[in-house]
């Protein structure tokens, strides 16, 4: 009877120890999963918060200049074209391009531009390089005018107030040079357009568009000569 009553003993126990170590599998799996689920909430809520700031940022007041475009008339210059400077010579396949005030004169314009570098924003290393009637450079970008945020490099500048860096290398750290390209925008004056991206690394000019308005009572119209 003591044998039999020890093999029960031993059974009850090895049976515990085997519910204890199923118990406690089962609390590793629950917690792992609930883990997984805090940190899956967590990046969602990281995401809706950061979204909703961008949101807010782009529906700021803080845009007037950005926001008027919608009500002036666009035309595109550059359409999606592959730029960059390999040994840092000016490549063969920039954008030269003429515009024409054909009729009318113009009561403001803007350029604005768009570029990227592997899908992302241009970095310090790489510029925009904009001249027309051969007046301008390497384009200053801290002093665009103000954008709403985006992943990509945005740049807007009032054409009577072109901030430039000339034609030597690009820094932020110079003060720039100012150029009036709107003075060049008469009634059938010739304005020759070129441009490229200064980059050691292919980059994208994914838009450059003009943006102007007619003076009062003025039938205005600008056209592009490729």
């Amino acid at each position: 009877m003591a044998n039999k009553s020890k093999n029960i003993d031993w059974y009850n126990f090895s049976f515990s120890i085997v519910l204890l170590i199923a118990a406690l599998g089962m609390f590793i799996v629950f917690f792992k999963q609930q883990n997984d689920q805090q940190k899956q909430i967590s990046i969602e809520i990281h995401k809706e918060v950061s979204d909703a700031i961008q949101e807010s940022q782009n529906k700021s007041s803080d845009f007037p200049d950005y926001n008027s475009l919608k009500n002036l008339t666009p035309l595109n210059l550059v359409p999606n074209f592959d730029s960059w400077t390999p040994n840092s010579q000016i490549p063969e396949q920039s954008i030269k391009r003429s515009v024409i005030l054909t009729k009318g004169s113009l009561s403001k314009g803007y350029i604005y531009i768009r570029a990227s570098l592997d899908g992302t924003a241009l970095t310090k290393w790489e510029s925009i390089y904009m001249k027309m009637n051969y007046e301008g450079g390497h384009l200053f970008s801290p002093q665009s005018l103000p954008v709403p945020r985006s992943q990509k490099t945005e740049l807007l500048f009032a054409l009577n107030d072109v901030p430039h860096s000339g034609d030597f290398f690009y820094s932020e750290q110079t003060v720039p040079y100012r150029a009036n390209w709107f003075a060049y925008l008469t009634e059938g004056n010739r304005i020759d357009f070129f441009t490229f991206i200064s980059s050691w690394r292919p980059a994208k000019l994914e838009e450059v568009t003009l943006y102007y308005e007619c003076t009062k009572d003025s039938k205005c119209e600008l056209t592009l000569e490729k």
